[in-house]
């Protein structure tokens, strides 16, 4: 969630928004989605790399 907050701040005021989903099906499934710049690098396991 830091990483998100991070990420959102880097952008235009106009275009910052996180969006935080949760889910309970047995499971709980949680999802966030934010804007950022540049690019995201992915490791070999295609999650992004730190």
């Amino acid at each position: 969630m830091k990483n998100a907050v991070a990420a959102c701040a880097a952008v235009p005021e106009e275009k910052r928004i996180l969006c935080f989903t949760a889910v309970d099906t047995r499971l709980l499934l949680l999802e966030m989605t934010n804007p950022y710049v540049g690019e995201v690098m992915m490791d070999k396991r295609g999650l992004p790399a730190k």
